[in-house]
């Protein structure tokens, strides 16, 4: 009989209690054997494996299981007949949906700031601003961050329309956009 056939025979509530009472083999069973499809799934509603890769998920739900001495272990009742993975299926989706949503939301503030910074750099009057970003633009010599810049100031798309439009994630785009500042501000300073 294989080690991890004996866990497989264990009740969810035997599982939960030997988990909360310190074995770790049982809690990796869980998580790492279990549990994994399932995690994994999650992972990649939200996430792209160059973002997360299934490891890191895997340590993202343990440690999330493990805080508080094993909190949402605990609140597991098995309300409704539900399986103690459906339980964990949820905790999961949430987990992950709120880890997208606060990185998102502090990619969207580094744009937000990016673009203050930059129209700060060129000064205040419109007009003026508009063709000095321009002619900045078009000497810059990083084509792609051209391209970014033109979007974000002229077009006034979002991040996400640009790095749709540029077939890139939302990472890239955010990655490429602050190169592309630090680019503009040096072409923009040699000139003004």
């Amino acid at each position: 009989m294989k080690f991890t056939n004996y866990y497989s025979q264990l009740t969810d509530s035997t599982l939960q209690h030997l988990i909360i009472s310190g074995d770790e083999k049982v809690a990796e069973y869980l998580i790492c054997e279990k549990c994994i499809s399932m995690i994994e799934y999650h992972a990649r509603k939200f996430f792209s494996e160059d973002q997360l890769e299934l490891n890191e998920a895997l340590s993202e739900v343990y440690l999330l299981l493990r805080e508080n001495n094993w909190t949402r272990l605990y609140q597991y009742q098995g309300i409704n007949n539900a399986s103690l993975q459906t339980y964990l299926s949820i905790v999961v989706h949430r987990y992950f949906r709120n880890m997208r949503k606060k990185i998102d939301e502090e990619q969207q503030k580094l744009h937000e700031w990016l673009v203050d910074e930059v129209k700060q750099l060129t000064g205040t009057d419109e007009s003026v601003t508009r063709l000095k970003v321009r002619n900045t633009l078009e000497r810059m010599s990083n084509q792609r961050y051209r391209i970014i810049l033109k979007k974000v100031f002229f077009e006034e798309k979002k991040s996400k329309e640009i790095a749709e439009e540029l077939g890139i994630t939302i990472e890239n785009y955010y990655n490429k956009l602050s190169l592309a500042k630090k680019q503009f501000a040096e072409y923009y300073n040699k000139s003004y």
